[in-house]
């Protein structure tokens, strides 16, 4: 076992930001600073990998790129998840890709966590262009749409403009009238300047920043609030990886979003209710006797091969297996400078699981009270409420937004979000 104190509060957060951001650093920094084993399980591959590759690499980028392909391009493709300690707190860590190819990977880790630590660059033109061509208005929508209410801004490369109080304060303004736009509450939202780099103001006051008189990055992370969970509520795990390993056999990840989960437990996994047995669980690679609401674990499952589960699939309790279904009503709203028919056949992301569906009904407008201002509209456009009926390609696991909001919430997505919206009503159920 290691020295970990699980008795700390446990939450989990999404690290956001443009490609060039450099968030996979300051992830790198914070994991050595608060888990110092991970130089342990990820040196020999970095420095194997660095002698190898005509590109400079720190161990802890190497660390943090999990695959060969990330570490060939430089960037994070796949979402990755990474357990940090901190004095007052146990965090998962989401590192979630900034390139626009890859948003569907951060949808999938934006719908699990409870707060967003979004990455900007202060480097001269790099934050011009992720504010002009949309990298960071995108990734701040989806996660407000998507629930996220803490967001913890990390104005980096702080060192590229010689920790310059006028840059920071240019950025800061930008970002925070975005955020205001979204009616995100002032006392939720923290800025600070960072250097990953050098580590600037990640776990110590910095020197360079005189002008900077609040908490290092490690405080506002402890400081933020963490939301209410529920053990009352039956089992519920969205699968966002799912693996075969030798001598162990089939394992799948996740973040248990409500209900406990203990070894020997019998569960379900929706959408097509097969059964299997529970047999270990780990956090932060150390095996548990108990699975909590927030914890990001793996579960070894015996009676189920790896051809039985995928991302999108979601873990219950045998005795209460999630509800699936296959046609649903929604209240939505138009983001995008887009005009919807019925008919039209967007991507829906809903927690982990991604698929086309058909929008068979504009059933009302509606307005921002959620009054009915028009019954079956023709069509829809930006900045229209509506409440329509969608149906799915294929079973998903969903329920009403009022019974459990984070497997409530979807986004539409047609090459870029087309809408938002919760589950009103499930039409057909089993």
């Amino acid at each position: 076992m290691s020295s970990i104190d699980y008795q700390k509060e446990n939450t989990s957060m999404i690290m956001m930001g443009s490609a060039d951001s450099g968030k996979t650093r300051v992830l790198a920094y914070l994991r050595f600073l608060c888990q110092a084993r991970c130089l342990a399980r990820h040196g020999r591959l970095a420095e194997k990998n660095i002698r190898q590759m005509n590109k400079f690499y720190s161990v802890g980028d190497m660390a943090t790129e999990n695959t060969r392909m990330e570490r060939e391009v430089g960037f994070t493709i796949e979402i990755s998840t990474s357990h940090i300690e901190t004095p007052q707190r146990l965090f998962t860590m989401i590192d979630a890709p900034g390139h626009p190819d890859y948003i569907k990977n951060l949808i999938t880790g934006a719908s699990q966590t409870d707060s967003v630590l979004l990455v900007v660059s202060a480097a001269p033109g790099e934050f011009e262009w992720a504010s002009s061509k949309g990298p960071i208005k995108a990734h701040v929508l989806i996660a407000h749409f998507l629930g996220r209410k803490q967001f913890v801004i990390a104005i980096n490369k702080m060192d590229c403009v010689r920790y310059a109080e006028a840059r920071y304060v240019e950025i800061k303004d930008s970002v925070s009238t975005l955020l205001k736009k979204l009616d995100v509450p002032t006392k939720n939202i923290h800025f600070i300047p960072v250097s990953a780099w050098i580590g600037d103001n990640i776990a110590q006051e910095s020197p360079n920043t005189p002008w900077y008189h609040g908490p290092t990055l490690v405080e506002l992370m402890d400081s933020i609030a963490v939301p209410t969970r529920s053990t009352e509520k039956s089992l519920c795990m969205p699968i966002h990886h799912a693996y075969k390993i030798g001598g162990i056999g089939t394992v799948v990840c996740g973040i248990i979003q409500s209900g406990t989960l203990q070894p020997g437990q019998m569960v379900s996994i929706a959408p097509f209710g097969l059964k299997a047995e529970c047999k270990s669980i780990e956090l932060n690679w150390d095996r548990v006797s108990i699975a909590l609401p927030g914890d990001e674990v793996g579960i070894n499952l015996k009676g189920v091969s790896i051809q039985d589960v995928r991302r999108g699939y979601v873990i219950g309790d045998a005795k209460d297996p999630p509800k699936v279904t296959t046609k649903f009503q929604a209240r939505i709203i138009v983001i995008a400078p887009s005009e919807i028919h019925q008919g039209y056949q967007p991507v829906i992301d809903c927690h982990t699981s991604h698929m086309t569906c058909t929008l068979t009904k504009l059933v009302s407008k509606l307005d921002r009270s959620g009054n009915v201002i028009e019954n079956d509209p023709k069509s829809l456009k930006m900045r229209d409420f509506a409440m329509i009926e969608i149906e799915t390609w294929r079973p998903i696991v969903t329920e009403k937004y009022q019974d459990h909001q984070s497997m409530g919430r979807f986004i539409l997505r047609d090459g870029k979000v087309i809408a938002v919206g919760v589950v009103e009503c499930i039409l057909n159920a089993w």
